[in-house]
């Protein structure tokens, strides 16, 4: 079972004032603008450009790529649901034992007189 998330952009201007921009403002495991996204028409093929805000990263990708991707994204995701009921059930936990108590003997030292008569003694 795939997990879902809610993901919704907004839109906005592109600084040249043109170019219409996706600005993620909510999601589940996102914070508010961290990605953007923008479509181009370059020497004729249509690019999506996918940027990461705060890591100042970004991505450009032909859109039949993305096409690609996401036909195969099925596909992945039935293997991960295969690998997840192939997986065997999770151990329990271990059951830990305290280690005894170290008892501390101590030996008293005590002098025994051999008889009454010596003055030896048994150490």
């Amino acid at each position: 079972m795939a997990a879902t998330s809610t993901v919704r952009f907004e839109t906005e201007l592109s600084p040249d004032g043109e170019t219409p921009q996706f600005t993620l403002k909510e999601s589940d495991q996102y914070r508010k603008g961290h990605y953007a996204l923008q479509m181009t028409f370059f020497r004729g093929k249509v690019y999506i450009h996918v940027q990461d805000n705060h890591k100042g990263k970004q991505v450009s990708l032909p859109l039949d790529v993305f096409d690609a991707l996401w036909v195969i994204r099925e596909d992945i995701k039935a293997g991960t649901d295969l690998l997840r009921n192939l997986a065997s059930p999770p151990s329990p936990p271990l059951i830990t034992i305290a280690p005894p108590k170290k008892r501390r003997v101590q030996l008293k030292k005590r002098a025994i007189p051999l008889d009454d008569s010596d003055d030896e003694l048994i150490i």
